[in-house]
């Protein structure tokens, strides 16, 4: 029987190795990317010892083989710590400096319309379904193509590690980086509802030439092995990068005192309409509580943006901010009321550029590849948080990701006659636990893939190995709107294990030999 379960053993190896290289294509082995400065920013845990710096290029063998995820179990006293109030990138990530080999910029020629999309062999790119049939490129109901693609789009491959302007000028007509998309292929399933399995693929006109650590193919998954979800306190580390917008609307930053939702404009306070972020002392500096532990209290009241405290006066609780215009002035935010004890928050540096406008356009797109590092959330905290928003979540064909982060302390005084003094702190839920009910030790905010790297990878490393597990599908916003990087709103990926039969069937034209 021993013989027996080792042969078995070594044939279900045997196939997922197989699975793994069906594409004959060898699959890019560059090193996972940690940016220190970004991650001691945004640390969710104790920071490894070792990193990936300098060379773009890996010296391992090359490889297929994927084994399932390792996955590893967190402490919530991990949690990223927002202790700074600088956004980024992609929104809210960095610019790479280990090149991404596998992504391409997939180019709607007729509109400046961006996707994102993946390199899976020597012909074909993984995408998302609404990049290829969307109201300018029309498909039938049953997914299939009413326009020519070459007519349409173009890939630039082999950029991802160079600064490009937004509309590709240079590029365009370099054989060396441009290549005509010959062939769409949308998932048929995606054009029933339009937003669900958003998944698709496109062929080039032409093979790709790989070249080490500068365009190489990304592994597949080996399987649906649910290697990409997680349960309970399990963690799975995922990066996203693209060329899409680096911010959206006008939100509140990182600070608060509401974090990273949008500014509701116009607004009125103080009997003036507010069409900009307000450049004027915020509320707090007009609340009387504020005001008398500010005189009382001088040394212990916020100095600077991100600093509060809470005073309490009997049954009743004030919670007391910074009290000058901040950098980039403050806004009231969505979806509150108009008392401006707890609606408002710090206007985003963003927010100094106009929708519109030929400045926003010149800065509003990325031209280096960005990158983010984000967690898997599970699949019940996503239907929770996606529900909350109004928006649909199906976790058969879906993930959902976000940058987790910890909730801080902030210290309470109570009055007492004339006098307040530190009676201790308590955590500051930024609103979300209002009615005690608040089921996680953590939120998301701050960064998130945006407008423009839909279609984008969603990747893991496995034995050393990027495996790209996801595809950009969308994302959603405070207001009903979409948005990036918004407090709880996590961004959705379709799950590429879900879609490998289909994915081997329509790309095996452009397999290695």
């Amino acid at each position: 029987m021993k013989w027996y379960l080792l042969a078995l053993l070594i044939y279900i190896g045997a196939q997922r190795f197989a699975e793994g290289n069906k594409t004959g294509c060898k699959c890019s082995t560059v090193k996972e990317e940690k940016n220190e400065a970004w991650q001691k920013k945004n640390s969710r845990r104790k920071r490894e010892a070792g990193g990936c710096a300098g060379s773009d290029y890996s010296d391992e063998p090359e490889s297929n083989s994927t084994e399932p995820a390792k996955k590893a179990t967190s402490n919530s006293s991990d949690y990223a710590d927002d202790t700074t109030g600088a956004d980024d990138r992609i929104v809210g990530g960095y610019d790479t400096t280990i090149n991404k080999p596998w992504i391409a910029k997939l180019w709607l020629t007729k509109t400046d319309f961006l996707c994102g999309a993946s390199i899976l062999n020597k012909r074909y790119l993984l995408t998302a379904g609404h990049c290829v049939c969307n109201d300018m490129l029309k498909c039938t109901d049953a997914g299939k193509i009413l326009y020519t693609p070459a007519d349409e789009m173009v890939a630039y491959l082999g950029v991802n590690n160079m600064k490009v302007e937004i509309n590709n000028q240079k590029l365009k007509g370099n054989q060396r980086y441009e290549y005509v998309v010959e062939k769409s292929i949308v998932f048929p399933e995606y054009m029933k509802t339009q937003r669900h399995q958003d998944i698709a693929l496109v062929k080039l006109n032409r093979d790709i030439n790989f070249i080490g650590g500068v365009l190489k193919p990304i592994c597949l998954p080996a399987a649906d092995d649910k290697s990409d979800t997680v349960n309970g306190d399990e963690e799975l580390n995922v990066y996203v990068a693209g060329w899409g917008r680096l911010f959206h609307a006008c939100t509140t930053n990182e600070l608060g005192p509401v974090k990273n939702l949008k500014c509701q404009f116009p607004f009125t306070y103080s009997g003036q309409t507010m069409f900009d972020c307000s450049k004027s002392t915020n509320p707090d500096a007009k609340m009387e509580a504020c005001k008398q532990f500010r005189k009382t209290n001088p040394d212990d009241y916020p100095s600077a943006e991100g600093q509060s405290v809470v005073l309490m006066e009997g049954k009743a609780n004030t919670t007391c901010n910074y009290n000058k215009a901040g950098n980039f002035g403050w806004c009231k935010v969505v979806m509150e009321d108009d008392k401006f004890d707890d609606n408002w928050g710090w206007c985003a540096e963003h927010c100094q550029y106009k929708e519109g406008t030929q400045e926003t356009l010149n800065v509003q797109l990325a031209t280096k590849l960005q990158e983010t590092n984000l967690q898997v959330l599970p699949m019940a905290n996503c239907k929770y948080l996606v529900s909350k928003g109004k928006y649909e979540y199906r976790g058969i064909v879906e993930l959902c990701a976000g940058r987790k982060k910890k909730f801080k302390t902030i210290k309470v005084y109570e009055k007492s006659q004339s006098k307040y003094t530190l009676k201790g702190e308590e955590t500051n839920y930024l609103g979300l636990n209002t009615d005690g009910k608040y089921p996680y030790d953590y939120y998301i905010s701050g960064t998130d893939s945006c407008s423009g790297d839909s279609g984008g990878p969603m990747y893991t490393w496995r034995d050393g190995k990027p495996i790209i597990i996801g595809v950009v599908a969308r994302g959603y916003g405070s207001g009903d709107k979409d948005g990036c990087g918004e407090l709880n709103f996590p961004g959705i990926y379709t799950r590429t294990a879900k879609f490998l039969e289909w994915i081997h069937q329509n790309i095996a034209d452009g397999n290695c030999t």
